[in-house]
């Protein structure tokens, strides 16, 4: 018998209680995948709040972190976006993501550009070779980011 294909899907924000669109449709993307049989990890990266319903493979991103900083400034509004340098330059969490994959997924599957460092080191380094990458793009927030910078 074969085991059904294993979906790692990485996100920028929470998704076991959704609120928003991007976390409605998080949820529905892994609960669409389940449904069809496919075994999905989710795993997620963003600033916690002590009311959020977390994920067993939910990541802090930390307020008091220099990895928040844009050219050595404080902006509102990037989180996400620094949030994947900090996944893939930060020895201890990149460490603690790395661990936290449940065996070797088949695809990874990440939601807008900003956990790309984190799926491009795991390649660099050699990890998880076999796995196709799948790129969720459903908003194009680059003219917003641009502008905020």
């Amino acid at each position: 018998m074969t085991q059904s294909p294993r979906i790692l899907i990485l996100g920028s924000y929470p998704c076991v209680v959704p609120r928003h669109g991007g976390q409605i449709r998080l949820a529905e993307i892994i609960a669409n995948y389940r449904r069809a049989g496919f075994q999905v990890q989710s795993m997620n990266l963003y600033t916690m709040t002590a009311t959020e319903a977390r994920g067993p493979h939910d990541f802090n991103y930390p307020w008091n972190t220099p990895w928040r900083e844009w050219n050595g400034r404080q902006i509102p509004l990037i989180d996400d976006y620094t949030a994947g340098l900090y996944a893939a330059g930060d020895a201890t969490i990149y460490a603690r993501l790395t661990e936290a994959v449940e065996g070797e997924p088949d695809v990874i599957e990440f939601e807008h550009p900003w956990l790309l460092p984190l799926v491009e080191r795991w390649r660099a380094e050699g990890r998880f070779p076999r796995a196709l990458i799948v790129y969720g793009s459903h908003n194009i927030e680059a003219p917003l980011k641009r502008a905020i910078l």
